[in-house]
């Protein structure tokens, strides 16, 4: 899944649990530490409250992992 905005695409996942008849899903967004990418952190607690019922975005900010956005991988010092 990919999202336009100012400074590019941020690149998600969609998470949803199975279908349960008619029953809406609560909706839940997983975001991660700054520079983590979504694989590595924000997909595990996805993963477990899909299991848990609810429909969960993860995704990736800006200039990290899948996401567009200058500068690239870059956290600063301060």
């Amino acid at each position: 899944m990919n999202c336009a905005g100012p400074k590019g695409k941020l690149a998600g996942h969609l998470h949803l649990p199975e279908a349960n008849g008619a029953a809406a899903a609560a909706g839940v967004l997983v975001a991660g530490t700054w520079t983590s990418v979504k694989g590595r952190m924000a997909d595990r607690y996805a993963e477990e409250l899909t299991r848990r019922g609810f429909a969960v975005l993860s995704f990736d900010f800006t200039g990290h992992g899948e996401s567009e956005g200058t500068p690239r991988d870059y956290e600063p010092p301060a």
